[in-house]
């Protein structure tokens, strides 16, 4: 089978399916051979020449004595998946990115992109900006952590980017509210106030004295309730500006790269 130079190829041995993608021969074994023990026996001399992954059965030693008579042969153990990690470690991962160690991870693939045009092995240059990383700011990630991060902060950009253009303003403001004590509030938009519109009692009766009293109490109730939500509403809405504001800072480093990675 001929491919161009610098492709994996994986190779069933027991069936002769060819796979260029690791997570598709793993996905073959686990559909169409899974009672076998599979390992990979690999051929990979250098990037500028044809790597070959054999899938083989780990019963057929003399098949692999065979192929490990080649010094260019590397026998290794079934891979998992690309870029698999624990999940319980991957969250963990996560909550140890601080902001300026993010903004770091940025410039550093920023400095990589136009490697990232022209390789196809992408797998060694994030594994080479890892190294890089680790040693400018002595952590021990792996690269699949770093992979995995960018691909967090490229969906996080994305739905940012999706979420303004569906709407003018960052902010939410429900467009009218109703409740039991307050009827129902509808925003003006034109003058940006609020107008309420209470709902008449259908069994109104000419009120006394005594209905009067209790009524503005209630009123003032309602506006002491009033006062306080508006006052947790003006400090929510105060948190989500901050937070898309953080975004922001993220959002002219990332649209650069977004398209090339």
């Amino acid at each position: 089978m001929e491919v161009a130079e610098g492709t994996l190829v994986f190779l069933c041995r027991e069936c002769n399916h060819s796979f260029f993608n690791n997570d598709e021969a793993v996905q073959h074994l686990n559909d169409h051979h899974p009672g076998d023990k599979p390992s990979i026996n690999g051929y990979f001399n250098s990037f500028n020449k044809i790597g070959t992954y054999v899938i083989r059965n780990k019963d057929n030693e003399r098949s692999l004595a065979e192929e490990c008579a080649s010094d260019n042969t590397v026998t290794t153990d079934y891979p998992p998946p690309h870029n698999s990690e624990p999940e319980d470690h991957h969250e963990e991962s996560e909550r140890n990115w601080t902001n300026e160690m993010t903004v770091r991870l940025i410039n550093k693939i920023k400095k990589f992109d136009s490697v990232f045009d022209r390789s196809l092995m992408k797998k060694t240059i994030w594994i080479k900006l890892t190294n890089e990383f680790n040693q400018e700011n002595s952590k021990n990630l792996t690269y699949q952590q770093i992979e995995n991060k960018w691909k967090t902060l490229k969906r996080t950009y994305k739905n940012v980017l999706k979420h303004n253009k569906l709407f003018k303003k960052p902010e939410i403001v429900a467009p009218a509210t109703c409740s039991s004590n307050n009827g129902l509030i509808i925003r003006n938009e034109t003058n940006n106030s609020m107008r309420d519109r209470q709902t008449e009692d259908t069994n109104g009766e000419d009120s006394d004295v005594e209905t009067a009293a209790t009524q503005t109490e209630s009123d003032a109730a309602n506006s002491s309730f009033i006062k306080k939500r508006k006052l947790k509403e003006n400090a929510a809405e105060r948190r989500h500006k901050e937070k898309m504001q953080r975004f922001d800072t993220f959002n002219e480093l990332l649209a650069k790269l977004v398209d090339k990675l």
